[in-house]
């Protein structure tokens, strides 16, 4: 008789393989925990199959943080990994990546906690800071919560500005725009690079830009949440941005990009797919050829965790699926070479 390779019959052939056939061993509700644990979290990580790859792509901006989330759906990124196109380094050693490419930024003066600036409350013209820390030559300085009005040339109508916020030892908050406000600029990237280099002497918060579709921006008179206005709020200095050249898929589920990102920009990259779990008697796994495998491989994963060890004929039965699911698809990979899609 032909398998189907339901859950149920998937939790039969396990039950044989680690000796457990009654309930009062072993829960069929346990049992299909540990065969969804094997399923959608290693199984996909130790085949190359069609069915559980695919590409992943994320857009980028001006006032990311350099870190994104991934879905549920994605269990995690590999290689290869493109900027716009163009392939950049993976890093798998956290500790290696963020000393090139720090999570806060570094210098002789700099934030130490984020200021995590965004639209003011008593006053939405102004640029809200959380209580925060920071750093100046060597000293470390505390501020507390405050609102602090742009200031500088008014923006013509449907061009950007922008403005950086800094801070100096007695707490003084003052504000920096970008050298060419009064004519604007077509993006804000631009008016991001046209601030200036951050002070050695003073902390830099971070920056805002703005554009006003509806009129003119006046820079501590337009409202930073009217009609037509949109602002984004950045930690963090800009200088210290630029064209992502690495990225990193952390311990914590996301990835980061370094150093972070000055502009729009498109990562692409492989992805291994979790697959949905399997919940009812009748549930089959994506590929039906899948199901004895999975259970040898979920039958390894219980004996494992009990310092046991499964049988070494099962583990070669069960290594012999896995060449075949890998061998299948290096032949179809050969046939087909492309070293990723394009549209």
């Amino acid at each position: 008789m032909a398998y189907s390779w339901k859950l149920s019959e998937i939790r039969t052939l396990l039950r044989t393989l680690i000796s457990r056939p009654d309930t009062d061993q072993i829960s069929d509700d346990n049992l299909d925990l540990k065969i969804n644990e094997y399923y959608q979290n290693v199984f996909p990580l130790a085949v190359d199959v069609p069915e559980l790859r695919g590409w992943h792509e994320q857009e980028t901006g001006v006032d990311d943080s350099g870190k994104y989330s991934l879905s549920a759906s994605v269990l995690r990124l590999d290689e290869p990994m493109f900027i716009n196109g163009e392939q950049i380094r993976f890093y798998q050693d956290e500790g290696e990546f963020f000393a090139k490419y720090p999570r806060t930024d570094s210098g002789t003066a700099y934030y130490i906690t984020e200021p995590s600036l965004a639209i003011g409350s008593s006053s939405k013209s102004a640029v809200l800071n959380s209580a925060f820390s920071y750093e100046i030559a060597d000293y470390s300085y505390s501020k507390a919560a405050a609102e602090t009005e742009l200031s500088g040339d008014t923006v013509p109508q449907n061009k950007y500005g922008a403005w950086r916020l800094e801070i100096d030892t007695d707490g003084t908050i003052a504000v920096v725009e970008a050298s060419e406000n009064s004519s604007g600029y077509d993006t804000p990237a631009k008016a991001v690079e046209g601030l200036s280099s951050e002070s050695s002497s003073k902390a830099c918060m971070g920056f805002v830009t703005a554009i006003n579709t509806s009129g003119t921006f006046v820079p501590g008179t337009t409202d930073l949440d009217a009609s037509g206005v949109t602002a984004t709020f950045c930690d963090g200095k800009h200088k210290d941005r630029d064209r992502p050249i690495a990225v990193l898929m952390g311990k914590d589920g996301c990835f980061y990009l370094g150093p972070k990102p000055d502009d729009i920009y498109l990562f692409e990259s492989r992805k291994v797919i979790r697959p949905t779990e399997l919940s009812g008697d009748d549930d089959t796994p994506l590929n039906v050829r899948w199901g004895a495998a999975i259970a040898y491989g979920t039958a390894i994963l219980i004996k494992t965790e009990e310092g046991e060890g499964l049988e070494a004929e099962k583990v070669k039965v069960y290594e012999d699926y896995l060449k075949t699911f890998n061998r299948n698809r290096l032949i179809q990979t050969t046939r087909n070479k492309r070293a990723k899609p394009r549209c």
